[in-house]
């Protein structure tokens, strides 16, 4: 099953729980491609992008953001 995630987020850290393959859409219309890794973690901007899983298995991230 893919979902698809857009909404306004805030900065925020993400762990990522499961492993997964992801595409990202910027509202420019700019499509990147990457990986994240199960016990990894990464800090992110806040932005309104298009998230799309692709890959073949559920993708798991906790969000963290700061008041």
């Amino acid at each position: 099953m893919t979902r698809v995630s857009r909404a306004d987020r805030k900065a925020r850290a993400n762990h990522f729980l499961k492993s997964g393959t992801l595409e990202r859409t910027s509202k420019d219309g700019k499509k990147t491609v990457y990986e994240r890794k199960a016990g990894t973690s990464v800090w992110l901007e806040a932005d309104s992008d298009v998230v799309k899983n692709i890959g073949k298995t559920t993708f798991v991230a906790v969000a963290v953001t700061p008041k």
